[in-house]
C-alpha cells in the first residue's frame, strides 16, 4: 500500500526516479532521526552525510532535507500520547547544532564555495547585460585602469544594493539603468 502511495505521488509530482529513491530514504529514516536528536550528537550528523554519500546523494542536501522532515514532524506535527500537543523544538536544535558541531570547517568550506558560485553567477549575467569590465570600459569610453576598476566596481556594487551608483549624464545613466534592469530581470528569474 505505502508503495503504491508513494508511486502515485511521485507521478502527480513528476518526480524522479533519483528523487523517488530520496523521497523514500527519508521517509524510512525520519523517525531514526528525531530520535538520534534526544540530545547533541555530532557523530550521528556524520552517520547520515556517511548515508547519503554511500546513496549517492549530497550530503549536504541530503541532512537539509532530513532536518525539515524532522522539524515538519517533531515540531509542527508532534503529539504527545497523553493527547496533548507538544512542539519538541529541542530535537531540531539538536539536529541543527550537532551538524554545525561536527565539522565547522566544512561548514566555513561550504560558505566559501557558494559565495564563490554566486560570484562567478553574478559575474556572468553581468557580462550577459553589459556590466562587466569590457563592456562598461566600451561605455564610459575609458581607459582600463585602476581609475575605471574603482568605478566598474562602484557601478557593480551598486546594482547589487551594496553601495551607492555614481552620477552620469542623463544619456548614460538611462542606458546604466536600461541594463540593470535587465540584470535585475535575470538575477530574478534565474533565483540567483
Amino acid at each position: 500500500v505505502f508503495q503504491q502511495a508513494l508511486d502515485r505521488f511521485v507521478v502527480a509530482h513528476r518526480l524522479s526516479s533519483r528523487d523517488r529513491n530520496l523521497l523514500e530514504d527519508l521517509i524510512a529514516h525520519h523517525m531514526k532521526f528525531g530520535e538520534d536528536f534526544q540530545r547533541v550528537n555530532p557523530a550521528h550528523a556524520k552517520r547520515y552525510l556517511y548515508l547519503a554519500e554511500k546513496r549517492g546523494y549530497d550530503g549536504d542536501d541530503y541532512l537539509d532535507l532530513a532536518q525539515g522532515c524532522l522539524f515538519l514532524d517533531m515540531v509542527c506535527g508532534s503529539m504527545q500520547t497523553n493527547g496533548t500537543s507538544k512542539h519538541r523544538v529541542e530535537l531540531f536544535a539538536n539536529a541543527l547544532k550537532s551538524e554545525h558541531d561536527y565539522a565547522p570547517e566544512r561548514r566555513v568550506q561550504k560558505e566559501m564555495q557558494r559565495a564563490t558560485q554566486k560570484n562567478r553567477e553574478r559575474n556572468r549575467v553581468f557580462q550577459e547585460v553589459g556590466l562587466d569590465g569590457v563592456a562598461l570600459l566600451e561605455l564610459l569610453n575609458m581607459e582600463a585602469g585602476p581609475k575605471f576598476g574603482r568605478l566598474m566596481r562602484q557601478i557593480q556594487d551598486a546594482i547589487v544594493g551594496e553601495g551607492t551608483m555614481p552620477a552620469f549624464p542623463a544619456l548614460l545613466q538611462k542606458e546604466i539603468d536600461k541594463r540593470a534592469g535587465e540584470y535585475y530581470h535575470r538575477v530574478f528569474k534565474l533565483g540567483i
